[in-house]
């Protein structure tokens, strides 16, 4: 096997391409929507797509704007995709950011709150129009039937989520900055935030949605957004890599588990003395305050914890908009059983609300239009004047919608659970291994050595493994009381 620095040597040049895209072959974008055009003017090299012999690489390449997405973007994405889908030269897809500061920061929100302003209704239509063809785009990648690997190295926010998230393969570096912060702008967290964030452990996806709280580095592997960790300098060699071994493996090859030795070769531990930021303690916090069922009482009951988290998350939730919190909140729980084609298009009806409602514009304006940046004036002003009847009225489809409904590309795909699991054990994996509904026929309780072998030899000794059971075994067991070596479940 090649040392990595000959395989950089020997790195193939990669080709610009600008082959030609069948239009027939997709749903109508808003390029070919008269009443709904692009907010944003088309820039021909704001994405660049590659080949690396079977790697076929997707470069957003706004960096003066960190790659922020916009409607040129969505329009380019799709049709390169799907015709890669025929291809059987492209094996694999790399999703990674022009520069070093960002995959993605997000929707290109300015735009669309600005043809709002200036153009009312007709820019609430074609402002709602975007999300339709972005959420296409996250349903395709959710159901990509090739291995897609996100790079999230640096900033990777808001819309860029949406591109990276539902991957089967989410790098992160020590550069990685996560969050999902449109409530602080008068939002929601979409992209399938309802389904992801509903999913990750706990209640770490209702903390992260309600208070904008962001994760650095390797957090975004221990919080179950990523999937390996990689140095930012080893990427390039892991590009070259996945290439290589496309090449040299005879067919019939498990694309997904050929890219994920890849990745198990490159992947490095969490850098010494780390401890996940919403673990132990902090993770007790959260799971009791959040999982209440309205936002009240989770500000009450962050009001009694009086920890440092709780102070964070309860000053954090205060300053965001009540409107946009609540509508969240509601949203995730609805997202909890619903399959990943249903959140989607429900998230899209409940973006068309906030196109026509005042939150939105209001948000955009004053935190990232303005200059210098001003404090928004949130209509209604506080929690308790966001009655159920204004939830319920941005959770219901709009009565009058002028746009069309998604037609998703693989509409057959509408899965409850994600089909790839390449990353560390969720906890109710875990649990499920422990009180033994993982095998019905088990008839004997496990020690925390048996928990710690049998999830080693199942994802083939990942890093991280052992110190995130370590961590849930402190907080959810207590050993038997007949024997102390065998564990209970806390419920």
């Amino acid at each position: 096997m090649l040392s990595r620095s000959a395989r950089s040597a020997l790195r193939p040049i990669k080709m610009t391409l600008r082959a030609k895209i069948n239009p027939n072959m997709l749903p109508a974008l808003a390029r070919n929507n008269s009443s709904a055009s692009s907010s944003s003017p088309s820039d021909a090299d704001d994405v660049l797509f590659a080949p690396n012999r079977a790697i076929r690489t997707i470069t957003l390449n706004r960096p003066a704007k960190l790659n922020s997405l916009n409607q040129s973007m969505v329009d380019k994405i799709i049709p390169r995709m799907v015709e890669w889908t025929k291809s059987d030269t492209a094996q694999s897809i790399i999703l990674k950011g022009a520069g070093n500061k960002a995959l993605c920061a997000g929707g290109d929100v300015a735009a669309l709150a600005n043809d709002i302003a200036q153009n009312g209704p007709e820019g609430s239509a074609r402002s709602t129009v975007f999300f339709k063809d972005e959420y296409t785009l996250n349903h395709l990648i959710a159901s990509y039937p090739k291995p897609y690997i996100a790079v999230m190295n640096g900033i990777t926010m808001g819309g860029g989520v949406g591109l990276s998230v539902h991957a089967p393969f989410r790098i992160a570096t020590e550069k990685t900055l996560f969050a999902m912060p449109e409530t602080d702008i008068g939002f929601f967290p979409d992209v399938g935030g309802s389904f992801f964030l509903s999913r990750l452990d706990g209640q770490i996806g209702t903390y992260l949605a309600l208070t904008s709280a962001r994760l650095k580095g390797y957090d975004a592997v221990a919080a179950g957004i990523a999937t390996h960790y990689i140095p930012e300098s080893l990427l390039p060699d892991v590009e070259s890599r996945l290439a290589e071994v496309f090449v040299d493996s005879v067919a019939p090859i498990d694309a997904h588990s050929l890219v994920n030795s890849v990745l198990l070769e490159f992947e490095t531990a969490a850098p010494e003395g780390y401890v996940f930021s919403l673990s132990g303690k902090a993770r007790e916090s959260i799971d009791a305050a959040f999982s209440n069922k309205t936002v009240e009482d989770i500000v009450a009951a962050l009001e009694a914890d009086g920890s440092d988290i709780a102070k964070s998350a309860l000053k954090a939730i205060l300053s965001r908009s009540p409107t946009a919190v609540k509508v969240t909140l509601a949203a995730l729980r609805r997202g909890e059983t619903l399959g990943i084609k249903d959140a989607l298009d429900a998230e899209y009806r409940l973006a068309e609300n906030f196109m026509y409602g005042h939150e939105f514009v209001e948000g955009v304006s004053a935190k990232l239009i303005s200059k210098p940046a001003r404090t928004p004036e949130w209509k209604p002003a506080t929690l308790q004047e966001v009655t159920p009847d204004i939830v319920n009225g941005y959770i219901s489809n709009r009565p009058d919608s002028v746009v069309q409904d998604i037609e998703f590309i693989h509409p057959e795909n509408n899965f409850t659970k994600y089909p790839h699991t390449f990353g560390l054990p969720s906890e109710q994996q875990i649990k499920d291994y422990v009180l033994g509904n993982d095998n019905p026929d088990r008839e004997f309780k496990v020690s925390a050595q048996e928990v710690h072998e049998h999830f080693d030899n199942i994802t083939r000794g990942k890093l991280g493994v052992h110190q995130k059971i370590d961590d849930i075994i402190v907080r959810m067991t207590k050993p038997d009381p007949t024997d102390v070596q065998l564990l209970d479940w806390i419920y």
